[in-house]
C-alpha cells in the first residue's frame, strides 16, 4: 500500500474549500479552535500548494501532508495505524501504488477529488509533470473502489467536480478544468466544473436545473467552443445562463493571480449578457 498525499488535496478532502487565499497560500479555519482565541474566526490553516508545507501558528502544527492529516485527525503523527484509518475514511489512501517512471509519467503535481453531493469520495484525477513523451499536460484518473482507489474511471460517471460546495447554491460559475474551478473557490466563488474540453455530460444540466449560471471560457477557440455547447444543454434547464471571459486573461485560474477579487469577478459577471 502506498501513500500519494499532498497537504492541499488532505485539507480540502477534510475541511472542504478554503476561506480565502493569501498570494500562494490557502488558508483554513483550524480544526481544532478550542486551541484558538475567538475559535479562529479569522482562518490560521496555512497550506502552501508550492512548497507542499502547512502552518498552523496558534497551534504549533507544521509539516507536510502526513503531518496535516495527524494534526487534523487529532492525533500522534507516529500512530501510523491512527493516520491511515482518517486517510482511509476520508479517501486519501492509495490503494494501489501509480507508477508514473513506468508510464513515462513526471511528477505528480495536483490532486483533484472529485466526491458525491454528500462529499463521498468516487474518483481523483492525478496531474504530472510533463514526463518522457514531452506533454504539456498529462492525468490520470482512479476510482474509489471496495475502499481503495483502483485505476481508471472503470463505468463511474463522474460527478462536477466541486458539486457538494454549489449543490445547494442559486448561483453557479462553470469553468473549464479543476485548477480554475479551485482558483474560483479560493476567492469566495461557487464554482465547479465539468472538467476539461469535450468533458460536459447532459445529466450535468439536471444538477444545475434553476439555477442562475455563468460560463467563463477560456480565451482560445476550443475553450469558447466548449463554453457555448455548456450554455447550449444548460439553455431551458438554468434560470438564467450567460457566457463571458476576463478580459486580458487566458482564464479564471490566471485571472485571480492577477488579483482580480470575487467582487471585480461578481461585477464583471452582472454585466455578461444572457
Amino acid at each position: 500500500m502506498s501513500l500519494n498525499l499532498q497537504c492541499e488535496a488532505v485539507a480540502r478532502g477534510a475541511l472542504g474549500e478554503p476561506i480565502k487565499r493569501e498570494g500562494a497560500e490557502f488558508l483554513w479555519r483550524c480544526p481544532h479552535p478550542e486551541r484558538h482565541q475567538h475559535g479562529d474566526t479569522h482562518p490560521s490553516l496555512k497550506v502552501n500548494p508550492q512548497k507542499d508545507v502547512f502552518l498552523c501558528a496558534p497551534c504549533g502544527g507544521k509539516g507536510k501532508a502526513w503531518a496535516l492529516a495527524a494534526f487534523i485527525a487529532g492525533v500522534d503523527a507516529s500512530d501510523k495505524a491512527a493516520v491511515k484509518k482518517w486517510l482511509k475514511d476520508h479517501g486519501l489512501l492509495n490503494g494501489a501504488k501509480h507508477n508514473a517512471k513506468a508510464a513515462g509519467r513526471g511528477l505528480c503535481v495536483a490532486t483533484y477529488l472529485y466526491t458525491d453531493a454528500q462529499r463521498n469520495p468516487v474518483a481523483r484525477k492525478l496531474r504530472f509533470e510533463p514526463g518522457a513523451g514531452g506533454k504539456k499536460k498529462d492525468f490520470a484518473w482512479e476510482r474509489w473502489e471496495g475502499e481503495k482507489w483502483a485505476s481508471g474511471l472503470g463505468a463511474v460517471k463522474t460527478p462536477l467536480y466541486h458539486i457538494a460546495n454549489v449543490v445547494n447554491e442559486p448561483f453557479v460559475v462553470l469553468t473549464e478544468g479543476e485548477k480554475d474551478a479551485d482558483a474560483g473557490a479560493s476567492v469566495g466563488l461557487p464554482a465547479a466544473t465539468s472538467g476539461g474540453t469535450g468533458s460536459w455530460r447532459e445529466d450535468y444540466a439536471e444538477c444545475l436545473r434553476g439555477k442562475r449560471v455563468v460560463i467563463i471560457a477560456d480565451a482560445d477557440n476550443a475553450g469558447r467552443i466548449h463554453a457555448q455547447k455548456v450554455a447550449a444543454s444548460l439553455h431551458g434547464k438554468a434560470a438564467s445562463v450567460c457566457v463571458c471571459e476576463v478580459p486580458g486573461c487566458k482564464d479564471l485560474a490566471e485571472a485571480i493571480e492577477h488579483g482580480w477579487t470575487c467582487e471585480r469577478l461578481l461585477s464583471l459577471f452582472s454585466d455578461a449578457p444572457e
